[in-house]
C-alpha cells in the first residue's frame, strides 16, 4: 500500500506540478503579451513622431500652393508685360518697313528724276 501512496502522491505532484507550469505559461503569455503591447507602442510613437517629421503637413502643402499660386501670377505678369513689348516692337517694325519703302522710292525717283525732268522739259519745248 505505501507504493499506492506514494503513486498516488506523485500523481497529485504531477498535477501540481502541471497546474504551476499551465499557471507560468498563462503568465509568461500575460506578461510577453504586455511587453510586446509595450514595444508596440513604443514603436508605433518613434515611428508616427519620425513620418510626422519627414511627411509634409497639410499646412505645408497649403504654403506650398500659395507660393506656387504667388510665383505663377508673378510669371504671367512678366509673360504679359514680353508680350506688349513684342507687340510694340512688332509695331515699330512695320513703320521701319514703311520708312524703308519710302526711302526706296525717294532713291529711285532721285535716280530718274534728272531723266524724267528731261523728258518732261523736251515734252514743253
Amino acid at each position: 500500500m505505501s507504493s499506492n501512496i506514494t503513486l498516488e502522491a506523485l500523481a497529485n505532484e504531477i498535477k501540481i506540478l502541471k497546474a504551476e507550469i499551465n499557471n507560468l505559461k498563462e503568465e509568461t503569455k500575460s506578461i510577453a503579451r504586455n511587453e510586446v503591447e509595450y514595444h508596440k507602442n513604443i514603436i508605433k510613437n518613434d515611428l508616427r513622431d519620425e513620418l510626422r517629421k519627414e511627411l509634409a503637413s497639410k499646412d505645408d502643402v497649403l504654403l506650398v500652393k500659395k507660393e506656387v499660386e504667388m510665383i505663377r501670377t508673378e510669371l504671367k505678369g512678366e509673360i504679359d508685360l514680353v508680350r506688349g513689348e513684342m507687340e510694340l516692337l512688332r509695331r515699330e517694325m512695320e513703320i521701319l518697313k514703311r520708312e524703308m519703302i519710302i526711302m526706296t522710292l525717294i532713291i529711285i525717283l532721285a535716280m530718274y528724276a534728272p531723266d524724267i525732268l528731261g523728258k518732261i522739259g523736251i515734252l514743253f519745248k
